[in-house]
């Protein structure tokens, strides 16, 4: 069995990579409101196709030399 430790040590830290619209491609808008993120997950909304929703696609950064 996992300690609770080893578990948040598990979850990825660190930059947050491009997060696109998974329709169309292009980049989306997270939806702010108090409870978001904490309460509620996170929504977000693209201004290029009009989607609105709790998945987008995230590109991972390269590392810099």
């Amino acid at each position: 069995m996992f300690s609770l430790k080893e578990i948040l040590g598990s979850f990825r830290r660190g930059p947050v990579g491009l997060r696109t619209c998974p329709r169309c491609g292009s980049s989306v808008v997270r939806s702010r409101t108090a409870l978001e993120g904490w309460m509620l997950p996170v929504k977000y909304v693209c201004k290029n196709c009009g989607y609105e929703g709790f998945v987008a696609l995230e590109e991972e950064r390269e590392a810099e030399p």
